[in-house]
């Protein structure tokens, strides 16, 4: 009698701690953000980490004098490929392009580019504001265009 009430009490204190365990589980997954990509998907995801050495993903262009005179300006892109936002993609063709300038680069084993431009200062419609674009490829995955991936602004 006394050691059936022994295996008793273990298999309740086993099933105490699978609830427990499970209860817990449950509240974890319901805070966190969880995003699940499938491992089989090959999704190239680039994003701009860099533009002149500054961590942003615009650049200014600034007044050399008075009135509204702007000067062509040199711009040094690091532009980071990953695949499914996880793993960098070395071998990944880079091209930003936009305000007269295009350049094209491949991503080494860190996933990272670098473009250079030179981009000539213009007008777009009554906004002194635009963008360059974005398209990177690599075989074995769908090409990503962004048409917004790098904000110009006017000081």
């Amino acid at each position: 009698m006394e050691r059936s009430r022994s295996i008793g009490r273990k298999k309740i204190s086993i099933l105490l701690t699978i609830f427990v365990l499970v209860t817990i589980g449950v509240v974890y997954v319901m805070v966190q953000p969880v995003v699940w990509k499938s491992p089989l998907k090959r999704e190239l995801t680039p994003k701009v980490v860099m533009v002149n050495g500054n961590h942003t993903s615009g650049f200014t262009f600034k007044h050399f004098s008075e009135g509204d005179t702007y000067r062509k300006s040199n711009l040094t892109v690091i532009v980071e490929v990953l695949r499914n936002h996880y793993k960098p993609i070395e071998g990944a063709t880079v091209t930003i392009y936009g305000y007269g300038s295009i350049d094209t680069n491949k991503t080494g084993k860190n996933g990272l580019a670098t473009i250079k431009l030179q981009i000539d200062p213009s007008w777009h419609g009554d906004t002194p504001q635009g963008y360059l674009s974005m398209t990177v490829t690599k075989d074995g995955y769908d090409a990503e265009v962004l048409p917004k991936a790098i904000g110009i602004f006017y000081e």
